[in-house]
């Protein structure tokens, strides 16, 4: 099974989409269509990659949806 690399949480499968793989858009960039294909999402709400609303390809090449997400500064960042 493939596991998050951020939390280690077991992926679960996502919604399928329409997507272009890296091998894709190498040997042909300017393909304007790609099959439907399954995805893979961490399911963990504490997890950036679920809050960033990351997903993982057939391949395993991670993607994300364009949003926009608060990350807290870190507290104590100039200590002494």
């Amino acid at each position: 099974m493939h596991h998050c690399p951020f939390c280690k949480t077991q992926l679960t499968r996502g919604e399928n989409k329409e997507y272009e793989t890296g091998i894709e858009h190498v040997c042909d960039p300017n393909q304007e269509h790609f099959p439907v294909r399954s995805t893979w999402v961490c399911d963990n709400p504490d997890c950036v990659a679920h809050t960033a609303q990351v997903w993982w390809n057939c391949l395993g090449e991670p993607s994300a949806e364009l949003v926009r997400i608060k990350i807290p500064f870190p507290e104590n960042i100039h200590s002494k």
